[in-house]
């Protein structure tokens, strides 16, 4: 039953949300040179209920039909994680090269030089330097879905209209407390110091904002004249697809935003991101073609 896993495999431990999942999904891609993708889903299976500590997620990358990647049945996950009496006996059973891994985390993961064994990949990984060489890869391999009529109104409405940015908010489970301690929730004065720079820069700017809580938006950004509130959309992958029809963007501290920007092929775009984008964390990423505030 192993004979499917002759070829030496990448397995990449999926958490969070799209914008994470798709973090976790472009590192193995970089690392793939002579190796299977698989995903393994074990983790999104096992914490599929939320609290004021964590989020529930369930598998997002779905949407991508051009992903070159499989599913890893639950139970090699569990051989190969587990280090438990009866699996490591089993181990023993497996030919060499399933049974030979490298673990890789966010402290150890470097994607320039080949690793000739197996890899298992448990991490976030949010540095698009792991990843920039293969852009062009990606950006096929991340095709969404057809529109709905709806979505295709809104995506013609962004194209007719002139400079476009997207602002995206994020408010949702960052309100919850012990969430927001860690992530913390942007100022409003972080999405009026953007917008008047990129006043200053572009003329005639229109402002396409989404966010989880359309609401206070209606309420908190009135200091924007020229702007649309998108909001009804059902599915999370159609406002990251609509804000990177956008030109230009102002990001939350949110890798669902981030990939919306990061995703737009206007090679004469301005993005702006948060300078903080952890309470308590330095971070790589972001790009050092964007703008930090």
């Amino acid at each position: 039953m192993f004979l499917v896993y002759k070829k030496l495999m990448v397995i990449v431990k999926l958490m969070g949300g799209l914008g994470n999942q798709m973090f976790q999904y472009a590192v193995a891609r970089k690392l793939s040179k002579n190796k299977n993708v698989y995903l393994d889903l074990n983790f999104l299976k096992q914490n599929n209920k939320s609290d004021d500590f964590f989020t529930a997620r369930s598998y997002d990358l779905n949407i991508f039909s051009n992903l070159r990647s499989s599913i890893l049945p639950s139970f090699i996950s569990k051989i190969i994680c587990s280090n438990s009496k009866i699996t490591r006996l089993l181990k023993w059973f497996l030919p060499k090269k399933t049974s030979k891994f490298t673990y890789l985390d966010d402290t150890n993961i470097e994607t320039k030089s080949t690793i000739e064994t197996n890899l298992y990949l448990n991490g976030y990984f949010q540095n698009p330097l792991l990843f920039d060489e293969i852009r062009d890869l990606l950006l096929k391999e991340f095709t969404f879905p057809k529109l709905s009529k709806a979505v295709d109104q809104n995506k013609n409405l962004i194209k007719k209209s002139t400079n476009t940015v997207s602002i995206h908010i994020r408010r949702g489970d960052y309100l919850k407390a012990n969430i927001n301690s860690f992530h913390g929730l942007l100022p409003i004065e972080y999405y009026k110091n953007a917008t008047e720079l990129l006043n200053a820069k572009l003329i005639d700017a229109t402002y396409f904002i989404f966010s989880d809580d359309p609401k206070w938006c209606e309420t908190n950004f009135s200091f924007i004249e020229k702007k649309y509130i998108v909001s009804g959309n059902n599915q999370a992958w159609v406002d990251m697809y609509l804000m990177s029809q956008c030109e230009h963007h102002i990001v939350a501290n949110s890798s669902f935003s981030w990939w919306g920007a990061w995703l737009n092929q206007n090679i004469d775009k301005i993005v702006i991101a948060p300078k903080k984008w952890f309470n308590s964390e330095e971070t790589n990423i972001i790009p050092k073609e964007w703008i930090s505030l």
